[in-house]
């Protein structure tokens, strides 16, 4: 008798524990679904964008100082401006810019090059001119709350044209 007692006392406590489970989950899942309440102020400072700009006349994003190598290819190099008010995207800008200074450096001629003519016979790409030019291609993206830039790198030399590195 005793044993059954027991039992019945082990199944009123696991029904009990279950039944706690069940409520707590509840109520926890409640809570982390609930829309937090300090969230609001985020949506007014997005709200109020006209401190967002350095400079009002110009468009979020926008490239200066052009230097167009070959038209064929879109091999450009040039600033990039990010017209945000933040350190962050001044730290960006800068980056960046420094990025495309050294890549600027990596376009060389075919005829600044003392090529054998083994070499020269290997040349499949020599209607552009170039011997080799590492450089990136920008495309901006920008809608009325986000604003995007994708960065794609691209290498090209006159053996194998042009090869995709990595966005």
């Amino acid at each position: 008798m005793n044993d059954i007692r027991s039992g019945k006392f082990y199944a009123l406590m696991f029904v009990l524990f279950v039944l706690f489970l069940g409520i707590g989950g509840f109520f926890l899942t409640k809570y982390l679904i609930a829309d937090p309440k300090s969230s609001n102020n985020a949506n007014e400072v997005i709200a109020d964008n006209s401190n967002l700009k350095l400079n009002k006349e110009k468009d979020y994003i926008y490239f200066t100082n052009d230097d167009l190598k070959n038209k064929d290819y879109n091999i450009n190099y040039h600033d990039v401006k990010l017209n945000f008010n933040t350190t962050d995207a001044q730290e960006l800008e800068k980056t960046l810019n420094t990025e495309m200074s050294v890549l600027k450096d990596t376009y060389i001629l075919i005829e600044d090059k003392d090529l054998s003519p083994e070499e020269l016979e290997k040349v499949i790409y020599s209607d552009s001119g170039i011997y080799e030019a590492s450089y990136n291609k920008y495309t901006r993206y920008i809608s009325s709350d986000y604003a995007s830039l994708l960065k794609e790198s691209y290498a090209f030399n006159c053996f194998e044209g042009e090869t995709y590195l990595k966005s």
